[in-house]
């Protein structure tokens, strides 16, 4: 995996299951609106060695069944052979994982979750509740992504825009690799028919993300370059997620602003 980038502070021109989502976008990104829409970031943490952890990957997705284009799923593999550095980042980062499956939700403290109240990382019977706490609500940050597939890369170009921002917050910007229908090595309780989805494949910036500056009704654009010669990804079932989220502080005041998600090859408007 290599990736490259590049910065410019302007306004863009005017097996088995799938992910969940709609079908992908295909659309020019046109000027950014005032206000955006709350997405939420379901981050799962889970491995092969977990019987119950595609019992989680369901319930995630009958989540994003429900909410189609505001609720995005991430699984996030550990003490396997698909956990990647994003894991040990993420483990001090939100306060551990103390069960599987659980997950995050959007990074943060958790509501009305008996004794995980108040920890990031709840069980899913907490999920649905967390996730409804914050659909239909609006926000001041928001993203769109656009990519294309040329010459044995993909390339990925992020933007954010934001008002009434915070000077004080360290704004960061993440962009996962998400990979659908990816074959078990040996998931425990099913067959080798069995295949994985929304898998944390990696990421295109810092496991944590990279600091970002952003300044009110300025659109940030960064690009990112995933190369695909070589690569052990299906191009054809490759995802990227991107989102703001912040840092310092502890995990009571940590959190994922907002996000987008996109298809390789295609492109995700504001909303």
């Amino acid at each position: 995996m290599i990736s490259s980038c590049k910065k410019e502070n302007e306004s863009p021109a005017s097996n088995n299951d799938n992910s969940g989502d709609n079908e992908p976008k295909d659309e020019i990104i046109g000027s950014a609106p005032n206000e955006f829409k709350s997405k939420v970031v379901i981050e799962m943490f889970g491995g092969e060695w977990c019987d119950g952890c595609p019992d989680g990957k369901v319930e995630m997705q009958r989540l994003m069944a429900q909410n189609p284009d505001d609720v995005i799923g991430v699984v996030v593999h550990s003490q396997d052979a698909f956990e990647t550095i994003n894991y040990n980042s993420l483990f001090g980062h939100i306060g551990g994982v103390s069960s599987f499956p659980s997950a995050a939700i959007n990074r943060l403290a958790a509501v009305n979750s008996g004794d995980q109240s108040d920890f990031p990382v709840i069980t899913k019977q907490y999920w649905e509740r967390n996730v409804n706490r914050i659909l239909g609500e609006n926000t001041n940050i928001g993203l769109a992504l656009e990519s294309k597939i040329e010459e044995g890369e993909c390339k990925v170009k992020v933007l954010v825009n934001g008002n009434n921002l915070d000077i004080d917050t360290d704004y960061r910007l993440t962009l996962y690799i998400i990979e659908n229908n990816v074959a078990s090595i040996n998931q425990i309780g099913k067959d080798n028919s069995f295949k994985h989805q929304m898998m944390l494949r990696g990421s295109l910036t810092a496991p944590l993300g990279e600091s970002i500056t952003l300044k009110d009704y300025e659109t940030f654009t960064k690009e990112f370059t995933l190369n695909l010669k070589g690569s052990i990804f299906d191009i054809d079932n490759i995802e990227f997620v991107a989102f703001i989220n912040t840092f310092g502080g502890n995990t009571s005041t940590r959190t994922i602003e907002n996000a987008q998600k996109v298809k390789a090859g295609k492109t995700a408007n504001w909303d």
